[in-house]
């Protein structure tokens, strides 16, 4: 049983206690058919009146809460306007996945100050407009971009983030060469963790010129481990252990410190400073898989 519309009729009501509030709705009997167990579901809805809707949702989202030990997970789901306008505005919200329409990065900015305390995002649409140095988006730790096309740039120019995942990435050698560069110089990425491009067939990247720009060592069990394990519990990631002995050391000039590297024609995967990650037991984030599962603690989307 889900809370699953609104109306404005409620000749036909029952009032009952929900969380610290008096609530009038009713329960409809759906009939709906599951084709795979070949039977009929019995299905009750609940309707409440237009007027109930935010309080409504505010109980149920501290209801939800309420049921599990640990703090809970609040994720939020649809375009940026559907969340907006559609749900209540909770101070717990961590993350968000955006779909449903093209973005632009004005949008971007009212939708992150309405849900301020975002760690991560995962966008499926691309995003139209420049952003500025102030943008909102360049301050959730996580960015994943599933249509990123030649994005990636504007937003590595000012992100202030940690980790970065772009697919059907747009770019060309000299870019990846002068981001390399930045950081080997201490220029720039002082908080950046990760970066993962998954590169479009638009453009492909030469493995070969881009490793001849820099010295490069292989793995080295002396300097580091072999995998890590991610033990920070981050939306949109997996906690597994990730094998890095393929990748390629690089090390950053003033402070000492070393990151990975691994190139290919469509792929490249960067880490910057594995001292960090070694010392928290943090892992490297190989961003492959986004899916992540919670257990127990509680995930909450569009009502």
């Amino acid at each position: 049983m889900g809370v699953q519309r609104i109306t404005d009729n409620m000749e036909e009501k029952e009032r009952i206690k929900l969380g610290m509030s008096d609530i009038d709705l009713r329960l409809e009997l759906v009939t709906v058919h599951n084709f795979e167990l070949t039977e009929e579901l019995i299905v009750y809805e609940v309707v409440f009146h237009a007027d109930s809707k935010s309080l409504v949702q505010l109980e149920i989202h501290e209801h939800i809460k309420s049921l599990f030990r640990f703090p809970s997970i609040v994720v939020v789901k649809g375009t940026p306007k559907e969340l907006m306008n559609g749900l209540i505005q909770v101070e717990d919200v961590i993350a968000s996945y955006l779909d449903g329409e093209e973005l632009n990065v004005n949008t971007l900015d009212d939708f992150f100050s309405f849900y301020p305390n975002q760690k991560s995002t995962e966008i499926f649409y691309s995003i139209q407009g420049e952003l500025t140095p102030d943008s909102k988006l360049l301050q959730i730790d996580n960015i994943i971009l599933r249509e990123t096309g030649t994005f990636a740039t504007s937003i590595l120019r000012n992100f202030k983030g940690k980790r970065f995942t772009g697919f059907h990435v747009i770019c060309d050698d000299s870019f990846i060469i002068q981001l390399m560069k930045k950081w080997i110089e201490s220029e720039d990425f002082w908080n950046l963790e990760v970066i993962t491009f998954f590169v479009s067939t638009k453009s492909a990247l030469d493995p070969v010129k881009i490793s001849e720009e820099f010295e490069m060592k292989p793995w080295d069990e002396s300097k580091r481990p072999r995998g890590y394990f991610l033990g920070e519990r981050i939306y949109g990631l997996s906690d597994e252990t990730i094998e890095c002995g393929h990748f390629m050391d690089i090390e950053r000039k003033k402070t000492k410190s070393w990151g990975l590297f691994i190139l290919k024609e469509m792929y490249l995967s960067f880490l910057f400073g594995i001292e960090h990650f070694f010392k928290s037991k943090l892992s490297f984030i190989e961003l492959i898989r986004v899916n992540c599962v919670f257990g127990t603690e509680a995930i909450e989307t569009n009502f």
